[in-house]
């Protein structure tokens, strides 16, 4: 189920009251969805291979990009990895208004990549429903 903005109801009754008039109850009780993930997200990139020298991308839209635009971000904020990363959508979410799930593979790079860090833009925050942010090494260099 996708997340809506809007209270929804599973039934509502409809009676005629009169040959002129028409009454419509909506239940007591109506279920909220969560609130849709909206805003812009960024990512922070080393520069080097020591993780002394950091960049970061654009905000970058978070319910309507794929993986090329997020690496095409990564590459323009961080040039040093042209040519040596792919990135997948990952299988957590179907819906991107319910949350974002990729991966980054690093292909060529005989060393101990430093971790990227996602976080939320100041001018347009993500805002939803119990936010998280993670970035975690799948398969360290070794």
């Amino acid at each position: 189920m996708r997340s809506i903005r809007i209270p929804s109801a599973n039934r509502i009754t409809v009676q005629k009251t009169s040959d002129s008039q028409i009454t419509v109850t909506l239940p007591r009780d109506y279920q909220l969805s969560n609130l849709p993930m909206t805003g812009l997200f960024k990512i922070r990139c080393a520069l080097d291979k020591e993780g002394n020298e950091w960049n970061e991308t654009v905000g970058i839209n978070q319910t309507w990009v794929g993986p090329n635009t997020i690496r095409d971000s990564i590459i323009r904020a961080c040039p040093n990895y042209r040519d040596n990363i792919e990135v997948f959508t990952g299988p957590n979410y179907n819906y991107n208004e319910d949350g974002r799930d990729f991966l980054v593979r690093f292909v060529g790079l005989n060393y101990d990549v430093p971790q990227m860090e996602i976080s939320s833009t100041i001018d347009q925050p993500i805002t939803g429903d119990n936010l998280n942010f993670t970035s975690y090494a799948w398969m360290p260099y070794n």
